[in-house]
């Protein structure tokens, strides 16, 4: 029976590489989301985040966002994983479970995440003939131009958080049962 003492130094690590992978996710996807539609962020994300405005280009301070809005999301993902793997795959302590595994599971919530925004991009499309209804409050209040880039950047960025929440409970289901498979195959 391993010692059921949190390994704080383990712990932390995990969740400071799971905050710089999602941080580092979130600087890539606000450059993608930068190309479709800049209004999205000069009518609105710059707006949410006109505290971290250091004076950076636009395009570069779009990144900077993006990591500001996901680090979090991402040092979570590495909590719920690790926390998991302390609770029921460790037969030999946070040892057993290196960096390496953890980095899995992690990638496989960005990857959750990434396929989350590449069906907000598919329901973008479809719609896309509702879009003067449904997001009309952005061209009256917001200013927008291109009303259509922005619902599909809004769609991507929504859906791309509801991929990474099914990412983190995946992983933590994935992980539970790594730790259950484990347990059986040490006791016969």
């Amino acid at each position: 029976m391993t010692s059921r003492v949190i390994p704080w130094p383990w712990f932390l690590r995990n969740i400071a590489v799971g905050a710089c992978l999602g941080g580092i996710y979130g600087g890539l996807h606000d450059q993608v989301s930068w190309a479709l539609s800049r209004e999205y962020f000069t009518r609105f994300k710059f707006d949410q985040f006109a505290w971290a405005d250091v004076g950076l280009a636009p395009q570069a301070f779009a990144s900077l966002v993006g990591v500001l809005a996901t680090w979090w999301a991402g040092a979570i993902a590495a909590y719920v994983v690790s926390r998991m793997a302390f609770r029921h795959a460790f037969s030999g302590g946070p040892a057993a479970w290196p960096l390496r595994r953890v980095v899995v599971h992690l990638l496989f919530v960005l990857g959750a995440a990434v396929l989350g925004g590449l069906l907000g991009e598919a329901y973008a499309q479809f719609r896309q003939p509702d879009v003067e209804r449904l997001w009309s409050g952005w061209r009256h209040y917001g200013g927008v131009e291109d009303l259509a880039a922005f619902a599909r950047v809004g769609y991507i960025h929504n859906f791309g958080y509801g991929g990474a929440l099914v990412g983190i409970v995946s992983a933590a289901l994935w992980v539970r049962r790594q730790g259950r498979r484990a347990a059986l195959q040490a006791q016969g």
